[in-house]
């Protein structure tokens, strides 16, 4: 039994011999956080001025609140694509050609200082166009909302009917 203690007391002494060998007299720990990388844009539309006086005309009509959250650095542009090539169509009488006066409705959007008109649609890929192809850019961090706007001129002798375009904004870095 005395040899069993013994041992056993030999094994523990080189344990602990053993860790405290590999102690030392200082230690270190990193600290590390982390900020999720956010890029996102949320357009809420303004049901006040709906629907828009499509035989009177609009100025600087605001059509929706848009608030982009970017927090990556640098600069981000904001892209505006149209379903209808960035025309008022008149929907009953399917897509417009453009052909028909009183079927289409061409109109401005304005956002954040920034201007695009029906013209400046490429008709293939219904993207407005631009130098960059953007309407709006800013500068990390941002997170605002400003008014996106829609001007457009009267069409006394439009069709009886519903007028539509759906634009979809997109943030990106450049």
């Amino acid at each position: 039994m005395k040899l069993n203690i013994v041992i056993v007391g030999f094994l523990m002494s080189l344990i602990l011999g053993t860790f405290q060998a590999n102690a030392s007299s200082s230690g270190t720990i990193l600290i590390v956080g982390n900020v999720p990388e956010e890029c996102s844009i949320e357009v809420d539309h303004t049901e006040a001025n709906f629907p828009l006086d499509i035989t009177g005309g609009e100025t600087a009509t605001e059509v929706a609140q848009v608030t982009e959250n970017y927090n990556a650095g640098g600069n981000y542009e904001i892209d505006i694509a149209s379903v209808n090539g960035g025309l008022l169509n008149e929907t009953a009488t399917g897509p417009c050609s453009g052909a028909a006066a009183n079927e289409c409705v061409t109109y401005t959007v304005n956002y954040s200082g920034g201007s695009v008109g029906s013209a400046a649609i490429e008709a293939t890929t219904t993207e407005y166009k631009g130098d960059t192809g953007t309407v709006a850019a800013g500068t990390s961090p941002g997170n605002s909302g400003e008014a996106l706007t829609v001007t457009f001129a009267g069409l006394a002798n439009g069709l009886a009917g519903l007028y539509l375009d759906e634009l979809t904004l997109t943030i990106r870095a450049p």
